[in-house]
């Protein structure tokens, strides 16, 4: 009988452990998870930071652009 007893005892220690571990490993999924879509963010926002400050030096090239075609338009008009 009391051989049963520290079997079942034993067994339940099992259980239990088994349990701990799994749940350890359920908390590392959901870490490694949760890195992965703050690199895919930041990645994101790295693309879109670039793009967008590349459209604006576009812009700010066309600005120049447009004026010095502007300043050598005026420079012709009056020295004609």
């Amino acid at each position: 009988m009391i051989m049963i007893m520290i079997m079942m005892i034993i067994i339940i220690i099992i259980i239990i452990i088994i349990i701990i571990i799994i749940i350890i490993i359920i908390i590392i999924i959901i870490i490694i998870i949760i890195i992965i879509i703050i690199m895919i963010k930041t990645l994101f926002q790295e693309a879109t930071h670039l793009t967008t400050r590349q459209s604006s030096m576009r812009a700010s090239n066309n600005r120049k652009q447009l004026t010095h075609t502007l300043t050598n338009a005026c420079t012709c008009i009056h020295i004609n």
